[in-house]
């Protein structure tokens, strides 16, 4: 992730900026280069912590950005990308402008003003444990922009054409693409209708037309490498070659709106629940599931896991207790656990978000790791918190990578907690 980013796609889109950024006929470009700079480069800070951003390409020998003044460049970058999108539209620019060359299902300037807004609030959620002033503000920035977000299936942000393939389709190709098995406690308890959009049904014998999933952590039993070929594969037809790579769902944004409520920092008068289901329906349609008024009623619970190829002693109990429907009694931390669980499900397959999402708010909660190998490094309970930066960084980089694991405020490992990952459940 860190060298494809930093030998192939960040220079492209540095140079894009410097090449349009004092062009007036180029504002477009330039406002949708920079939301692309960020949608980038958020995910490479919430991987690895401190980065390179805002110092990239000026040369400077201490160029290490903390993930705070990372987040605070990501902010400012989305800033002016929405005011050179909104001048060009003002000053007659064709909303069509980027059409032409555009391999993201952002047909129109306006809908990439609304790509930043939706951008906007999910970093302004992924800070709110730590500045909550700073995610308040830039919620509110999103939100009550006149452009709006975005709020329906048919505006999720897609990646395809030109050549394009799915990546999630090409390791697929490779054989070893299963359900987990949280996933599959999950939506086999909630009777989910997109658990066989997402998945195909397991060919164990006796348990043929099942939904099994692979625990996190199993080795393939003694060298057989086959030992849980039978259980159930990605659904190679909703994930093919040609299928479109997701960056951002209406399901996400509303269920970041609902979020936004619950805390308190959501300018509209919207309520949590309203946005938890609309953002669950939004995911329905997404997937062409139908009508999600009796999966959002329901109070079915995740099931427990039974390792059938494992056989006896390697069965787990159901950790995630919380059910589809939103009680408005609830407590705020069960409401969270609510919104956060959706999401999960929703972000399919869109796992890095996910990821990030699962150590700022602690939700799902994760069946265990079965085999370790951490050296006690990273907590079989709580997954691995980053990817440690790579070799070829201390022997080309040392200084820089010094000045980040100085700034990381813990050990270059799997186990360092970023900035943005302070929630007290990991005492």
């Amino acid at each position: 992730a860190w060298n494809y980013t930093y030998n192939y796609i960040f220079p492209v889109a540095h140079k894009s900026t410097l090449i349009t950024q004092d062009e007036a006929k180029y504002k477009h470009f330039y406002g949708a280069t920079l939301i692309l700079k960020v949608e980038a480069m958020h995910r490479i800070a919430d991987t690895y912590g401190p980065i390179v951003y805002s110092k990239f390409g000026k040369n400077e020998a201490n160029s290490v950005d903390t993930q705070e003044e990372a987040y605070k460049a990501f902010f400012n970058d989305l800033d002016k990308a929405v005011e050179a999108l909104d001048a060009y539209l003002k000053e007659g620019g064709k909303e069509d402008g980027v059409k032409s060359i555009n391999m993201s299902n952002c047909p129109t300037a306006s809908r990439w003003i609304k790509f930043a807004n939706s951008l906007r609030l999910r970093l302004a959620m992924r800070v709110s444990n730590v500045n909550k002033a700073l995610a308040a503000s830039e919620a509110k920035k999103a939100l009550e922009n006149s452009y709006g977000v975005i709020e329906s299936s048919a505006e999720n942000i897609q990646i395809s054409g030109k050549g394009y393939q799915n990546p999630l389709a090409g390791v697929a190709g490779w054989g070893e693409t299963y359900m987990g098995a949280t996933m599959a406690s999950v939506l086999n308890g909630y009777e989910d209708p997109r658990i066989s959009i997402y998945y195909s049904p397991a060919t164990l014998a006796d348990h043929t037309e099942e939904y099994l999933g692979v625990p996190q952590g199993v080795y393939a039993k003694d060298g057989d490498p086959n030992y849980y070929q039978s259980y159930s594969f990605i659904n190679t037809k909703t994930i093919a070659a040609s299928t479109p790579a997701v960056l951002l769902t209406a399901a996400e944004v509303w269920l970041l709106r609902a979020e936004a409520s619950l805390r308190g920092i959501n300018p509209k008068s919207e309520s949590a629940k309203q946005c938890y289901e609309t953002g669950v329906q939004a995911s329905f349609d997404q997937w062409g599931a139908g009508d999600a008024s009796l999966y959002l009623a329901s109070k079915g619970k995740p099931t427990d896991y039974i390792n059938y190829a494992a056989g006896p002693g390697k069965d787990m109990k159901a950790l995630i207790t919380t059910t589809p429907d939103f009680d408005d009694a609830a407590n705020q931390e069960e409401q969270l656990e609510k919104i956060i669980t959706q999401k999960w499900i929703a972000n399919f397959p869109l796992g890095v978000e996910s990821w990030s999402e699962l150590r700022r708010t602690g939700y799902p909660h994760l069946m265990p790791v079965i085999e370790n190998k951490s050296g006690g490094s990273i907590s079989s309970e709580h997954m691995i918190r980053r990817l440690w930066y790579p070799p070829t960084e201390y022997t080309e980089n040392l200084s820089n990578i010094n000045l980040a694991i100085g700034m990381l405020g813990g050990p270059d490992n799997g186990g360092t907690r970023l900035w943005w990952d302070k929630k007290s459940y990991l005492n």
